[in-house]
Parts: structure tokens; C-alpha cells; sequence
């Protein structure tokens, strides 16, 4: 499942979590620590992206802060094609659309659920890397809070049109 697997961490804050991440990832995952780098700025970020195999490498990005996620979207022209897992400081409605700057594949709040990110972190290990379709790049995404649980993405048959008027989505 890891053959020339490898993945990475970006977390210019968050060293802690990243390192209990990158147990995971290697203990999960079966690979060597020395294929989960942790970059802690741009720089280490730009070497490690040189030495990871991108057909089959997972990125990680931990933003502790606002000015963070900044940083990583300015980044994302790197980041172009791998699958991102992001962490971001808060929830609020200008947070969550700069994170979908990035296309993340799992976006999570301030706290870490460790079991479904294993979750997640298997997938796409298991199925590999499958690029979004031409249609799912343009689609539109609708954020949906369900009573403090993990916020779902939900794809919108007809974004724009009935759907603003209060009538039932379909997904």
C-alpha cells in the first residue's frame, strides 16, 4: 500500500500535532519516518517537495493561525496536483473559503479527530490519487455546520438556481 508512498507536513506552528501526525501516518501507512517530512517554512517545505515521489505523496498542512493559511495559499502553485489534508484555525466563513483556495481532500477545525483521520489518511493511501473530474473542478461546494460536528461538503446539482430560494438540495 506505501510502495514509494511518502507524504509531508507543513505546520509553521504546530510541531506537536504534526509529529503525532506523522506517527500515525507511519505506523497506518507502513512508511519510513524519513518519507514524512515535517517542514516548519517555506523553505524546508520547497527541499522536501523536491525529494517526494508526487504520484503517490500526501500533504499535510497544519495552520495554527489566519496569517498561516495565508502563507499556504500563497504556497498552492507547489502544492498543485497532491492531495491535501488541512487543518485551520477556526471555522468561520472566510476561513473555510481561503482553505478551498487549496482543494483540500479533508478539512478540519481547530481540534483533531485522530480516528477519522486515519480514516481519511488510509483512502487515499489505499486508492491512490484520483484527480477531480473537468466538471468537479468547476462545481460548487455548500458548507453544512450539523450541531458542532465536523463540518460536511455537500456537491450542488443546481448551484445558483431553486437552491437559493430556500427548496430542498439535492446531493
Amino acid at each position: 500500500m506505501a510502495e514509494r508512498s511518502s507524504s509531508l507536513i507543513f505546520a509553521p506552528s504546530e510541531t506537536t500535532t504534526a509529529s503525532r501526525i506523522a506517527a500515525l501516518i507511519c505506523n497506518d501507512v507502513g512508511l519510513p519516518t524519513n518519507c514524512c517530512p515535517i517542514c516548519t517554512s517555506a523553505e524546508t517545505l520547497r527541499g522536501a517537495l523536491i525529494d517526494v515521489p508526487h504520484d503517490r505523496c500526501l500533504a499535510v498542512l497544519l495552520a495554527a493561525r489566519p496569517e498561516e493559511l495565508d502563507q499556504m495559499v500563497a504556497l498552492s502553485e507547489w502544492l498543485h496536483g497532491l492531495p491535501i489534508i488541512l487543518k485551520v484555525s477556526d471555522g468561520s466563513i472566510e476561513t473555510i473559503a481561503k482553505a478551498h483556495l487549496l482543494r483540500p481532500r479533508y478539512l478540519m477545525g481547530p481540534s483533531v479527530d485522530y480516528g477519522e483521520l486515519r480514516a481519511v489518511i488510509q483512502q487515499i493511501f489505499l486508492h491512490g490519487r484520483k484527480l477531480p473530474s473537468p466538471s468537479t473542478q468547476r462545481s460548487q461546494t455548500l458548507l453544512v455546520t450539523l450541531r458542532g460536528k465536523a463540518e460536511r461538503f455537500f456537491r450542488i446539482k443546481k448551484a445558483g438556481k431553486e437552491n437559493d430560494h430556500g427548496q430542498e438540495l439535492e446531493t
